[in-house]
């Protein structure tokens, strides 16, 4: 989509190589095995032989303080704990990084806090049930009552990186949190979770739905460069949880950045996919790599930016970019139903990637995607959210002001085509500038428009037998000359707040066109064979375009609810498709005026004003066999009232005058 303000798309990418040697440059680092360990809780016995040292604990929790923490290339470290849930604090006391480049096994957890960073290198491995590392400290109280609250920030700037494998045991947690954290290796941790956190202070809970709790100290805030989580490596959870998030700043002071260049899995090849989550509140987010959240019975939940439309607790991004390379799936690749995908921003969203939200090949629904920005949005992405077997899904944009180009529009025809449902919001206007075309492949793609003040109608919108809904809360819906909707056989519905002047719109389904603040001109013809059709207006309703050829019964309603009804064209049901006209009602707060006939062929015709009924000429109602009931508050002058059924004519509060 077109944004209405300008927008330099993307921030400098930082050079992963030149970051590593400033950081190690400006820090000591420690990169031989661990030393001078002082175990401060619990029991645990350290011991060295050769290159191997080895931590054997005997409680199920311990603190050791170590002066320095590394792991040379040719070292190894093993902890031998009661039990895959058993922990093990390990505080780095010195002034030194911690440099990890050999091997780190456990069978339990591990916690590795060091305030002047972590850095896991090139062909370092680290296996164990979980794994935190972190620049933040916290108490030795709320560890040993196994909370994990990190209120102590480390130095400003610190870093924990990771070029190594980390891998967790099934259903373990890896964290990896500090003011920077960047990955360019593997993390895995099947139906695990695993955590990438930019701030300096923290809290992880494990049994809730919020996962992490980041926060920026306000005494440290200036001190900091920014915030950042860069992701160019994989990250393999199997159907699990990955969170990529950044601290919310209240001092405002702190730029806050997730880059995502790499692979994000939280796909299963025999279960429901997991959920991804990459946002922070202020943040600015860049994707080009790979998200994926497939699964074979049912995809799962991605979520960059913010939760769907913006709602919720999650913390939402301020600019999110989606790239040409970006990729996002929550696709069921079996048999279920696909996930959820939503691309969020506060501020301005440009989408150039691809989404699939595809159901399972031998049976389920499509799914559910968002792609919006609170103020502008780039829409120039592909999304398929279609069914083989099943029912598409729903694609929503949502920005401030909306406006469709030409490229807008094939997109959006093409999500179409494939039988999915669009909705386009705009908390102010909608522009379509191009036309939209969803016909051609699958019947039934709908698309809706909800403006929370007007829809201009610049080109033509046409479906496959797709419903069309046109909302504008606030305002009206504009027809340019000559443009209007098609929709086949489905429904066609206008609903606006302020006065409605209608254009085209075709269909042989129902047609409803409603001003719940104002007045309604049906300025267009209704010449097709229609399903019921209902015009209502708040204010005032003017005919002054004909309305004919309703189909196989069908009825027609006009009510004008605080206002007058006019008739200035005719109305007519008669020739239409076998089966005859439905009744016609006219309804009006105030008087109803006829300037022209009104015929059904075999249907009723009600009419009911609270103000006066007559025709201003000759013309009348024509009912052909069914019954004719005028009903007024004030005085009625009849006309031609043709029937050879019952006709009804009553004044509650003012005369008739039989001028007929």
């Amino acid at each position: 989509m077109q944004p209405q303000t300008g927008y330099q798309t993307g921030l400098v990418q930082k050079n992963l190589a030149l970051a590593l040697c400033a950081f190690l440059l400006t820090s000591s680092a420690a990169v031989a095995a661990p030393v001078d360990g002082q175990v401060v809780a619990g029991q645990a016995n350290i011991s060295r032989s050769g290159n191997t040292t080895r931590i054997e604990q005997a409680s199920d929790r311990a603190i050791i303080n170590w002066r320095g923490f590394g792991i040379d290339a040719n070292e190894a470290v093993q902890f031998q704990q009661p039990g895959t849930t058993s922990a093990t604090l390990n505080r780095v006391t010195g002034d030194q990084v911690s440099v990890l480049l050999g091997r780190l096994d456990a069978n339990g957890q591990v916690l590795l806090i060091n305030p002047n960073g972590v850095i896991i290198g090139n062909g370092a491995e680290i296996n164990v049930s979980s794994f935190i590392a972190s620049t933040a400290n916290m108490s030795d109280g709320n560890f040993l009552a196994g909370r994990l609250v990190f209120d102590e920030p480390g130095l400003p700037g610190a870093r924990v990186t990771n070029e190594g494998l980390i891998s967790a045991a099934e259903s373990g947690l890896v964290a990896l949190v500090a003011p920077h954290v960047q990955n360019d290796g593997v993390i895995r941790a099947r139906l695990g979770k695993v955590v990438l956190g930019a701030g300096d202070t923290f809290t992880i809970d494990l049994h809730g739905d919020g996962l992490i709790n980041l926060a920026v100290a306000p005494e440290t805030a200036a001190a900091l460069l920014g915030i950042s989580v860069d992701n160019a490596g994989t990250v393999d959870v199997g159907g699990g949880r990955a969170v990529l998030m950044t601290a919310a700043d209240a001092s405002g002071v702190v730029d806050s950045v997730i880059n995502l260049s790499g692979m994000v899995l939280a796909n299963s090849a025999t279960a429901v996919g997991g959920r991804i989550l990459l946002t922070g509140a202020g943040a600015d987010i860049h994707v080009s790599g790979t998200l994926d959240a497939s699964g074979a019975q049912g995809g799962g939940t991605i979520q960059v930016g913010g939760a769907w439309q913006g709602g919720g607790t999650t913390p939402r991004a301020a600019t999110t970019t989606i790239t040409n390379s970006g990729a996002l799936d929550v696709s069921a690749t079996l048999a279920g139903d696909a996930g959820e995908a939503v691309i969020w921003s506060d501020g301005h969203t440009a989408f150039a990637g691809n989404v699939l939200a595809r159901g399972g090949s031998a049976a389920g629904n499509g799914g559910r995607v968002e792609v919006s920005g609170l103020q502008t949005l780039d829409f120039g992405g592909y999304v398929d959210n279609s069914a083989a077997n099943g029912l598409a899904g729903l694609l929503l944009l949502d920005p401030a002001i909306l406006t469709v180009l030409a490229a807008d529009a094939s997109l959006l025809s093409l999500v179409l085509s494939n039988g999915s449902a669009v909705t386009l919001s705009a908390s102010d206007t909608i522009n379509i500038n191009a036309t939209i075309d969803g016909r051609g492949k699958v019947a039934g793609g709908s698309l809706t428009l909800n403006a929370g003040n007007t829809i201009n109608l610049n080109s033509f919108i046409l479906t496959n037998n797709g419903a069309i809904n046109l909302n504008a809360t606030a305002g009206t819906v504009n027809f340019a000359a000559g443009k209007g909707v098609f929709a086949g056989n489905a429904p066609i519905s206008l609903l606006a707040g302020g006065n409605v002047s209608t254009g085209p719109m075709i269909t042989t389904g129902p047609l409803s066109v409603r001003s719940t603040g104002g007045s309604v001109t049906v300025a267009s013809p209704i010449t097709q064979a229609n399903r019921d059709v209902m015009i209502r207006a708040a204010l005032d309703l003017l005919v002054s375009q004909p309305i004919v050829n309703f189909l196989n019964g069908s009825s027609l309603g006009l009510i004008a609810d605080g206002g007058d009804l006019t008739i200035d064209a005719q109305i007519d049901g008669r020739d239409g498709v076998a089966g005859g006209s439905g009744a016609v009602t006219l309804a009006a707060g105030n008087n109803i005026l006829l300037n022209n006939s009104v015929l059904s062929e075999g249907g009723n015709i009600t009419v009911n004003a609270g103000g006066t009924f007559g025709a201003g000429g000759a013309f009348g109602l024509f009912a052909d066999t069914a019954p004719i009931s005028v009903t007024a508050a004030g005085d009625i002058t009849t006309m031609a009232m043709i029937t050879s059924g019952l006709l009804s004519v009553e004044s509650t509060a003012g005369s008739i005058i039989v001028d007929s």
